[in-house]
């Protein structure tokens, strides 16, 4: 499977509005954003990003955005001590730190070889991503992305 078909099967989903995809946003050829119900009254987004290793190798990068930090806090060590707790009991990606539009957030990352997986798979990951950010925002009392 190439990234753009990934992003198109993403998008037709979304569009149907059948399943947990409810939105597509693209922002590039290689990027988009989709919008995932979690549990029931919640929803959750995922960043995808495609990119290339050479030849046909490509993959995708998601991120789904678990907390905001505040404006000008680091993450303290307590925090971080956790995350990398979280990390090892992990299924799938792992805790990251991401900016993204301005801001600086705690979020879970997964990367996975595009033409080593199937469609099905590749959306239940992306399902996955979100509900376990989702749960970790939840958690945390949160609502955010």
């Amino acid at each position: 499977m190439q990234f753009q078909d990934f992003a198109n099967l993403i998008r037709l989903l979304a569009g149907q509005g059948k399943t947990s995809f409810q939105q597509f946003q693209p922002h590039s050829d290689t990027y988009f954003a989709t919008l995932v119900n979690t549990d029931p009254g919640r929803n959750h987004v995922v960043l995808v990003a495609g990119g290339s290793m050479g030849g046909n190798d490509e993959f995708a990068i998601c991120v789904a955005l678990g907390i905001k930090l505040p404006k000008g806090q680091e993450l303290n060590a307590e925090m971080g001590m956790d995350l990398l707790r979280r990390n090892a009991g992990l299924g799938i990606g792992s805790w990251c730190i991401k900016d993204y539009e301005g801001d600086t957030w705690v979020a879970l990352r997964d990367v996975f070889t595009l033409k080593d997986v199937d469609p099905t798979w590749a959306c239940a990951r992306i399902q996955s991503l979100a509900n376990t950010a989702d749960a970790f925002e939840s958690e945390l009392g949160r609502d955010e992305y």
